[in-house]
């Protein structure tokens, strides 16, 4: 019998949460070389734990488009982007992510999410390798909790602006935003927001003055007239 299939489900628990955050590169949530989906091959009891444990399933990082193979079938990662047409890649990286929310069950989600894409000469972006991504995500919006959105400012305007997106849960939110006006609305969504690091790089501020009753730390970045519009009477000086 392998050692490590009867190892307390307590140590097992400590074994998986220090590998995932033990890093200083973060584990990548359509990576089939690492993370939870390395776990669940040592053993069968290994894989029933990394599998039912939904507090690990909890935290999405999508920094990195990897080329993903169908993670239904027992095959060796890809490591060519040739290998993967866009379209096969899109259709797997939508699969995982929602296998990937369903094993999270309720838990509160911390969620990172960059794409790198260059705007300086005014390139067309192309929507399709992240809008099917944002709509999953934004129909667990209820359940985020920490929030770190970069590489493209558009992001979260795609976000605030879907159909019966909540924040109720949020306390910690990185990202940028091309509109201004954006960030008014997302802090009447959030009000129990903790943390807000944002900046914006267009538009004119009218807002009213923003009440962020549970705000203890901001940064912003660019054009920092938004600090004449925040009323948050807990933040750090």
């Amino acid at each position: 019998m392998d050692p490590s299939s009867v190892l307390p489900v307590e140590l097992l628990s400590k074994i998986f949460r220090h590998y995932l955050t033990d890093r200083d590169i973060p584990v990548q949530s359509f990576d089939f070389s690492d993370g939870l989906w390395v776990l669940g091959k040592v053993s069968s009891a290994w894989r029933s734990k990394a599998n039912s444990s939904q507090s690990l399933w909890s935290t999405i990082t999508i920094t990195e488009a990897f080329p993903t193979r169908d993670f239904r079938k027992d095959t060796l990662p890809l490591s060519d982007r040739s290998l993967v047409s866009q379209k096969n890649a899109n259709k797997i990286r939508k699969e995982i992510l929602t296998q990937t929310l369903r094993r999270s069950g309720g838990c509160p989600l911390t969620i990172s999410i960059s794409f790198p894409l260059s705007m300086r000469r005014g390139e067309n972006v192309h929507t399709s390798d992240y809008q099917p991504l944002c709509a999953i995500l934004a129909a667990h919006c209820h359940r985020w909790q920490s929030v770190e959105l970069t590489g493209y400012p558009y992001l979260l305007n795609d976000f605030v602006y879907t159909p019966s997106f909540r924040l109720q849960s949020l306390r910690k939110l990185h990202a940028m935003v091309l509109d201004k006006a954006v960030l008014g609305q997302v802090t009447r969504l959030c009000p129990g927001l903790v943390e807000l690091v944002t900046g914006a790089s267009e538009g004119e501020y009218t807002l009213a003055r923003i009440e962020i009753p549970a705000l203890e730390h901001l940064e912003v970045s660019r054009d920092t007239h938004v600090l004449d519009c925040i009323s948050a009477p807990h933040l750090e000086s």
